[in-house]
């Protein structure tokens, strides 16, 4: 077998967890603290609200506003950021985690569970230990399909992340073949000086499905300065993608392999200034 595919562990999880047990043991005597919240995970992905929200489409009748400009960066964004999407999926863990009941020994806490469907089994680790003004974060699975695939204390992402949640570090892991070995598939990393001052760095590690190469494949550097945004986009066969705007004037550009163009508030193609 190849690995077991996130579509796979996907499929168990938004099952809706109804077969779940409650393996968590009542808090450790040596707690003296209430847990750390759990993290907001998509706080460590770009915010492509603009591109979302809007969509303009040129009517039949009208021939000189055209949109190909905007569009093409819209197309860009949405399409590539959805490949570092991971906030929903990643996120449901610390959701199903945060209902259960936490341990604390050694200056670890721990939430765990278990379930049964259809035949398999699997349970969830999420760990937290504070260090200084941080806490460290990590989620392990333990799967068996009931048919001789199983994976034992798989550690699906960790990172660090400051208690105001201003900066961190988030690395996600694909499955290799074997599926013993921790293979990087996505990492982040963010610093948020302000709510509008924001960077974060992404980069993806070969291809997230089929390859257990650590080779990189795609990186996306995303800035915010006020109402200001901007998105760098590199691939690693030389592909370049600069996209730029602004959520005040709707007014920017996409440079793509260095040959830019722009469009303006209303979104029609002009001539670059």
């Amino acid at each position: 077998m190849k690995k077991i595919s996130y579509a796979v562990l996907m499929a168990i999880l938004f099952v809706g967890f109804t077969g779940c047990g409650d393996d968590s043991s009542s808090t450790g005597p040596d707690v003296k603290e209430n847990p750390p919240e759990m993290p907001n995970i998509e706080n460590a992905q770009p915010d492509v609200s603009f591109f979302q929200e809007n969509n303009p489409q040129k009517s039949a009748t009208d021939e000189l506003n055209e949109t190909n400009n905007f569009n093409q960066a819209r197309m860009t964004v949405l399409w590539n950021t959805m490949f570092f999407s991971f906030g929903q999926s990643y996120g449901t863990l610390f959701s199903q985690a945060n209902q259960e009941e936490a341990d604390f020994n050694n200056g670890v806490w721990e939430w765990s569970y278990t379930y049964n469907f259809e035949g398999m089994s699997a349970s969830y680790r999420t760990t937290a230990e504070e260090v200084g003004n941080s806490v460290k974060w990590a989620t392990y699975w333990s799967y068996d399909d009931g048919q001789g695939n199983s994976v034992d204390n798989y550690k699906i992402f960790e990172g660090t992340v400051s208690n105001d949640e201003s900066t961190g570090d988030w690395t996600f892991n694909a499955m290799d073949s074997d599926l013993q070995e921790e293979v990087p598939f996505i990492t982040s990393t963010w610093n948020f000086t302000s709510e509008t001052e924001k960077e974060i760095n992404l980069t993806m590690y070969g291809d997230a499905i089929d390859d257990e190469s650590a080779d990189e494949t795609a990186t996306i550097d995303f800035v915010q300065e006020g109402t200001d945004f901007s998105m760098d986009l590199n691939f690693a066969d030389g592909e370049n993608h600069l996209v730029t705007w602004n959520t005040d004037t709707n007014i920017g550009s996409i440079t793509t392999n260095g040959e830019t163009v722009c469009w303006n508030e209303n979104f029609q193609d002009v001539s670059c200034e």
